[in-house]
């Protein structure tokens, strides 16, 4: 029987998430802004900043039978007026671990910690044409809100980043207070 835990990463990680981040900056240059050029150049402590001691930022891991085989990581702004929301990044899972549910459960788990920490939204960006992903994404509650055209480009070939979010917390009275300011915005 296979053993599955899904945790909250910690520096005694770094070198397992390090690997796992650099395959899938190799396999899908497309699918993350940073690239493997660069990142390969980076130290552990490099690495380590995904790793904070305590929420609402860091990573978390999925393991099988030990071994790290998925990763999902949140980032938060430390600058006061951004401290609410956070954004979804550096979403892996090998492909021998996908279709199972596991990327679903890892992500649930660092949204879970997100609610808990007093978030209010998390946001997130997905390839253009990455339907596997955007469904996953779509199942967990996130709604499409732009497109940014030419986000990345590998190899001189541009690709398109939808922009998702995902409301953690009911957006209430926000038609008043858009009907409000535009009111006041029209008698300036």
């Amino acid at each position: 029987m296979t053993a599955e835990t899904i945790r909250r990463l910690t520096r005694a990680d770094v070198a397992a998430f390090r690997a796992l981040r650099l395959e899938g900056l190799q396999r899908y240059p497309e699918a993350f802004g940073s690239s493997y050029e660069e990142e390969s150049e980076y130290t552990p402590a490099d690495f380590e900043r995904f790793l904070p001691d305590s929420p609402p930022g860091g990573a978390y891991g999925a393991f099988v039978d030990g071994a790290l085989v998925g990763i999902a990581a949140l980032v938060v702004s430390p600058k006061l007026k951004q401290r609410h929301k956070g954004h979804l990044v550096a979403v892996y899972l090998t492909p021998a671990h996908r279709r199972g549910g596991l990327a679903r459960r890892l992500i649930e788990m660092l949204l879970q910690e997100a609610r808990t920490s007093g978030l209010l939204s998390v946001t997130l960006t997905v390839t253009a044409g990455n339907e596997a992903a955007r469904r996953l994404y779509l199942g967990l509650g996130f709604v499409p809100y732009g497109l940014e055209r030419r986000a990345v480009c590998v190899d001189g070939i541009f690709h398109d980043d939808e922009l998702m979010a995902l409301e953690l917390e009911p957006v209430e009275g926000i038609a008043s207070v858009v009907m409000q300011t535009t009111r006041s915005e029209n008698e300036l």
